[in-house]
């Protein structure tokens, strides 16, 4: 038969071990007897390619001598270096390859091994590590109630590890990472709108309080209320981001807080993000002056004044003493129950939605990957708009682009922001009653 293969082979168990059955076309049959059916994948593997290329069977089974007796290291020795690599090709984010081997190091051991230790499966040569045993890694993960993500970040660099050797060095192995869903469970559902977020009667006196105490804070908190940035974007803002003109901000770079340095946006995007509070502008001119005068007085670097929010040493601030030194204390301060900062930018997102924001618009101002994203967080109050709407379905009706929900709900906080701020008290405030000036603040030599 034209195109027949000149070999094919299956395994099966036996004993212990497993047995490989080689069928050559023209020659006597034979067996091999392998140790983990990693190997015996392999051989099988091996001979049906050479099989189906119509390879000699001597030279087939002279290659496969020269293979089986290849050295391969342990998993312990390749993990770190091969996400090292993919850090610096900008595969993945140098906090996520620290978070990966902060995972890997506890559940496979990255690490040599002490004396005395119980063997790990960091230990095993990578080329014999077998499905079976990445997934009793993963059941003791559950097994000590750690959450999903522990989960995640153990099984995806040994799955990101193993693609790359068969896609880029044509390993000719079978992953041992694939196909874990039965080891990993059922996956958590989240509740829909379990998420913390400030009632808008809470929101003057949360501001009232960063301005008794910490007004160097106060225009951070309007940034972070009328934009819904990430905590890590905002600190990351420079003086050039700022629009005057539009009165947008340009997300293009946020602060790894593991990393400990500026990276790319989470999903690699910049976007323009309009502030929904024009009270926000005019705190951001006179937050420059006071940022410029220190600058001066301290002598900071060039690169220093860029920052839109930096510390008093010039730096970007480190998120716990964010935490410790500001966010518990103003919190506490206005009498409050406690919520996170990213609580704010979940403010943002519900108060938009809840004005009549289309959902798409909302997910390109918070930067979402996608739009499943913006819905499985979002979505109820979307869905509540639409019943509460149902009943007025006979009353007439036009229809409204994205871009027209978008600025009336942008509308519709602004005033919500206006609302605010009157009921702050002037005194504290010191804000004048004239319209904002969106000239650029001029630049100081």
């Amino acid at each position: 038969m034209k195109g027949a293969a000149t070999i094919t082979a299956t395994y099966r168990r036996e004993g212990r071990g497993f047995q490989v059955l080689v069928r050559p076309k023209n020659a006597r049959r034979f067996t091999r007897m392998v140790k983990t059916e990693q190997d015996a994948k392999d051989l099988v593997h091996h001979f049906n390619r050479l099989g189906m290329a119509g390879v000699d069977l001597r030279a087939a089974l002279a290659e496969a001598r020269g293979a089986s007796q290849r050295e391969y290291p342990p998993l312990r020795e390749v993990l770190g270096p091969f996400l090292d690599d993919q850090v610096a090709l900008g595969n993945i984010r140098a906090a996520t390859a620290a978070a990966y081997k902060g995972c890997l190091s506890r559940w496979v051991g990255l690490g040599p091994k002490a004396p005395g230790e119980r063997p790990r499966l960091g230990d095993t040569p990578w080329n014999l590590v077998t499905r079976e045993e990445i997934g009793a890694v993963l059941l003791k993960i559950r097994k000590a109630k750690k959450s999903f993500t522990t989960i995640q970040q153990t099984r995806c660099p040994l799955a990101r590890f193993y693609d790359w050797q068969i896609g880029v060095e044509h390993w000719n192995g079978v992953s041992p990472a694939a196909n874990l869903n039965l080891f990993i469970g059922k996956r958590p559902k989240k509740k829909k709108g379990d998420y913390q977020w400030f009632r808008r009667e809470e929101m003057p006196a949360l501001l009232a309080a960063c301005l008794a105490r910490y007004p160097r804070w106060y225009p951070f908190l309007l940034v972070a209320f009328a934009a819904g940035t990430r905590w890590g974007e905002t600190v990351a803002l420079y003086r050039t981001d700022v629009d005057w003109a539009l009165g947008r901000i340009h997300v293009q770079r946020t602060w790894s807080e593991k990393g400990r340095r500026i990276e790319d946006c989470k999903d690699g995007d910049d976007r323009w993000v309009k502030l929904a509070a024009p009270t926000a502008l005019e705190a951001l001119r006179r937050h420059f002056e006071t940022i410029e005068l220190e600058a001066r007085v301290r002598g900071w670097s060039h690169d220093q004044r860029k920052l839109v929010f930096p510390n008093t040493f010039g730096r970007i601030p480190r998120f716990c003493t964010f935490l410790s030194k500001f966010w518990i204390p103003l919190v506490t301060l206005a009498k409050l129950p406690y919520r996170s900062p990213h609580s704010m930018r979940h403010s943002y997102a519900t108060w938009m939605l809840e004005d009549g924001a289309d959902l798409r618009y909302v997910k390109d101002q918070l930067g979402h990957a996608s739009i499943e994203e913006t819905e499985g967080t979002y979505g109820h109050l979307e869905r509540r708009r639409h019943e509460a709407a149902s009943g007025r379905l006979g009353a007439p009706t036009r229809e409204r682009s994205e871009r027209a929900a978008g600025h009336e709900a942008q509308v519709q906080l602004r005033l919500q922001f206006e609302e605010a701020l009157s009921r702050v008290p002037k005194h504290v405030v010191g804000l004048r009653e004239a319209e904002p000036d969106r000239r650029a603040p001029p630049t100081k030599s």
